[in-house]
């Protein structure tokens, strides 16, 4: 933490949450892994509008090669927050100087097209819900350079329901419809193969809740989408993780590694089966396009209790190249459920932006890890108390993350929030 700066905290009026407080609550935390994530969204999802037809906008310019200029806005360049990393001094800088392209990122507020009652409490958060209709869509447009997507990121907090995302397939005339997901921050590794672009260059991310299947009882508050452009010159992939090490407990099993120190590692992908595996292809399964953001995850048991599994991870950069396959780790599972475990995130009364003390709340558990800026390493371990002070000086995306743990001191839940902190002289406008 070095750089002071004149920061704004988004805030939700008449709650104590800073911009996106993100509750993995019910039987999924963020981090865990459910079988059979469905790509079939509900049948009101077809009332989503056709793909856009791209124009441009007044105070946008288009770059030499015919393309909305990403860095460009009513005559001010811009930079983004880059959404796969943690807070920062400078965000423009640290990309560029960390040898990949930029990512794009949109704040909640930045949307392109909404159909629901859509409320900005706070300058950047988004709360949609339901208004008229069972359902409720926002969609976003991305620009995109005319440089395909990669990865793309959500940071959305949907109130313990599920959501859905939709990708621009403008190949295919099509939108590709992914969920439903429950937890707070997403990273989706892309097909390569697909063109999601519009003529523009621009992408277009639709994010939906559908009240019959309870998930617009609640909004559907979302901090902002991002997205990694492909850069075809880099096929060099990341070192291979180390370290796993893998501990049963009742319901799951709590994997953990060594970080991957490479610049542009982008997350890691899980892959399991019940003898040894020497190749990704025969595992019996994997956390597949849905990349994990810290070196740990608490898996819920993916057969039943007393199947011995072997685990391995690699580790993937921005533009998909993956690792080769780190040394196994077993484990056998374990009967009994994944206990409920809450968080909350809030501010206190009377603090100044500047240097602001924020406050984790945590329920559920005997103990907890914090994790304060969410970088995958924990500043305090085996504390009794349900509550965590941090200290905010530097903007961007915030993460952090609490590992709740039984009497007993075994892992029972992996809990992070989100909150995007702006220096409002780098704030895409």
């Amino acid at each position: 933490m070095v750089r002071r700066a004149a920061f704004m905290f988004l805030l939700l009026p008449g709650l104590t949450v800073l911009l996106l407080a993100a509750c993995s609550g019910g039987s999924r935390r963020d981090g865990s892994l459910t079988r059979g994530e469905s790509s079939s969204p509900p049948v009101r999802q077809r009332a989503l509008p056709p793909l856009p037809e791209d124009r441009l906008q007044p105070w946008e310019r288009l770059t030499p090669e015919g393309y909305v200029d990403p860095f460009w806005v009513a005559g001010k360049v811009r930079s983004f927050p880059d959404p796969l990393a943690g807070p920062a001094p400078s965000h423009g800088e640290k990309s560029t100087a960390a040898g990949f392209t930029p990512a794009t990122f949109l704040t909640g507020q930045h949307y392109f097209r909404v159909r629901g009652k859509a409320q900005n409490p706070e300058l950047a958060v988004l709360s949609l819900m339901p208004a008229g209709d069972p359902f409720a869509w926002v969609i976003y447009r991305l620009p995109m350079g005319g440089n395909q997507p990669t990865i793309l990121t959500v940071d959305a907090v949907p109130s313990g329901w599920r959501y859905w995302f939709a990708l621009s397939d403008y190949g295919h005339g099509r939108w590709a419809w992914r969920g439903p997901y429950t937890q707070h921050h997403l990273r989706i590794l892309l097909d390569r193969d697909t063109n999601y672009l519009s003529d523009l260059g621009n992408l277009f991310v639709a994010l939906y809740i559908d009240g019959d299947t309870g998930d617009a009882l609640y909004p559907l508050s979302i901090v902002g989408v991002g997205a990694q452009p492909v850069d075809p010159t880099d096929t060099t992939p990341p070192s291979a993780p180390t370290g796993l090490a893998a501990q049963a407990v009742p319901g799951g099993v709590y994997l953990s590694w060594d970080p991957v120190a490479d610049a542009d590692l982008a997350g890691y992908r899980l892959y399991w089966s019940e003898g040894p595996f020497g190749q990704p292809e025969e595992a019996l399964g994997s956390t597949g396009d849905r990349l994990l953001h810290r070196p740990e995850v608490l898996l819920p048991n993916p057969l039943p209790a007393g199947a011995s599994l072997t685990f391995r991870i690699t580790a993937l950069d921005r533009q998909g190249n993956e690792s080769p396959l780190s040394d196994p780790a077993s484990a056998t599972l374990q009967a009994g459920s994944l206990p409920p475990a809450e968080i909350s995130l809030s501010r206190r009364a009377g603090d100044s932006f500047l240097e602001s003390t924020l406050t984790l709340t945590v329920t559920g558990a005997a103990s907890y890890d914090f994790d304060e800026e969410g970088d995958g390493t924990y500043d305090t371990t085996d504390s009794p108390s349900d509550r965590q002070d941090i200290l905010i000086l530097d903007e961007g995306i915030w993460r952090p993350t609490a590992r709740a743990r039984d009497a007993s001191g075994n892992p029972i839940a992996l809990l992070t929030t989100s909150a995007y902190v702006i220096d409002p002289s780098l704030a895409p406008p």
